[in-house]
């Protein structure tokens, strides 16, 4: 004689339909913060044009020359060696557009990397690039006797 709960039926328990819910509201919580996550974009624009502040430091220390790094517009700028424009290495364009907006004047570098005015004279004060996204915003600080660069 057979018992009526030995039975097999097909589907799933309870406990199982219930993990299976829970790891996809995990799973969903997860994407959705990674979509809205707006910093992103600022702190990837803000880290590239750091980089590019001290690439073109280091190219005026190297070649002995004045590197400027010219905002053209509130979101656009380009390197140039002595006035003339330069390529950044795996660039086709001299001209790099970020998402973000700068707010910053003219950055020159002499031939000892340190910041210099249009006419070659250190700059007064520490020079400030504001790069802002619309709600935030990050800095990066150009040090007057010293060049040094940082955030």
């Amino acid at each position: 004689m057979m018992s009526v709960f030995s039975k097999q039926r097909p589907g799933f328990t309870v406990i199982e339909v219930i993990v299976v819910f829970l790891l996809m509201v995990v799973l969903s919580l997860a994407a959705l913060v990674r979509i809205t996550d707006t910093g992103a974009e600022l702190i990837g624009d803000h880290d590239r044009l750091l980089a590019h502040i001290r690439y073109a430091q280091s190219r005026a220390i190297r070649t002995q020359s004045t590197w400027t790094i010219d905002f053209s517009g509130s979101s656009t700028y380009q390197l140039e060696q002595d006035g003339t424009p330069r390529f950044l290495p795996g660039l086709d364009t001299p001209s790099i557009t970020i998402g973000s907006s700068i707010t910053a004047s003219d950055l020159n570098f002499n031939s000892w990397g340190e910041p210099v005015n249009d006419s070659g004279q250190l700059i007064g004060s520490a020079g400030t690039v504001s790069v802002t996204d619309g709600s935030d915003s990050l800095h990066i600080t150009i040090e007057r006797d010293t060049g040094y660069v940082h955030d």
